[in-house]
Formats: structure tokens, C-alpha cells, sequence
């Protein structure tokens, strides 16, 4: 598992959408609400737009802010324990693991996302491309 952050989004012709681009990872939850908001954006910025480099500038400028919040949501030093290298890490790594798929925590987790799929349209204000 890993969390994606690039420099740019795009580069002539070619343009990443969700997980490719802004990978929150798998513990946040978030990646399809991202990729949703991300394809939203850019299918009515390339609609908007007369040249696809100004749509993909778009594009990014008004997702960008949102999957960065994203992202920053989990600590740094638990994404590291994801990629656990030494057998003493690994070993943490999976207590953490059942730890976390445990019922109780599972149920606070579903409570957590829950509340975060209902803010999605107070953290991101969808442009109107009717």
C-alpha cells in the first residue's frame, strides 16, 4: 500500500484521475469519493474549456486543495508503518492490522466514514457545469 503524491497532475496529452494522482490511502477511506470528485471536475473542465491543457490546469487547481486534505488526514509515521522493512516493524505492523479489523474498531471506523461521506459536499463546492 502506498499514498500517490506527484508534482503534476498532467503532461501533454495524458492526465491522472484518482489513486493514480492522489492516492490517500487505503485506511482513509476517502480514494472513491476523491476519483468521483476528480472525474466530476475534469470531464466539466474538458466541457468547459477550448484546449484540454486548460482544462487539465483546472482540473487540478480546484481538486488539488481537496485531495490534499485528504491525504494529510492520516499521520505520517502510520503511512510508514505500512511499508514496514525490518522484521520487528512487520511483526508491529500486523498487530496493528487485527487490531484495526477488529468489530469495535470497524464500527467506530464506519461511524467515521459515515459522517465523512455526508461532509463531502461541505469540503468541496462542486461547480456548476450545467
Amino acid at each position: 500500500m502506498s499514498q500517490v503524491k506527484v508534482s503534476r497532475w498532467s503532461h501533454g496529452r495524458f492526465v491522472l484521475l484518482g489513486d493514480a494522482a492522489y492516492c490517500p490511502t487505503a485506511f482513509t477511506g476517502e480514494g472513491t469519493a476523491l476519483a468521483l470528485v476528480g472525474a466530476y471536475v475534469l470531464a466539466g473542465e474538458i466541457k468547459r474549456n477550448t484546449h484540454y491543457t486548460e482544462a487539465f490546469t483546472a482540473y487540478e487547481r480546484l481538486v488539488r486543495p481537496y485531495a490534499q486534505s485528504s491525504q494529510n488526514r492520516m499521520n505520517p509515521l502510520f503511512v510508514r508503518l505500512l511499508h514496514a522493512r525490518s522484521r520487528t516493524a512487520i511483526a508491529l505492523t500486523d498487530v496493528i492490522r487485527k487490531i484495526l479489523a477488529g468489530d469495535s474498531v470497524q464500527k467506530h471506523f464506519r461511524q467515521g466514514a459515515a459522517k465523512r461521506e455526508r461532509k463531502i459536499g461541505e469540503d468541496f463546492m462542486f461547480p456548476d457545469y450545467t
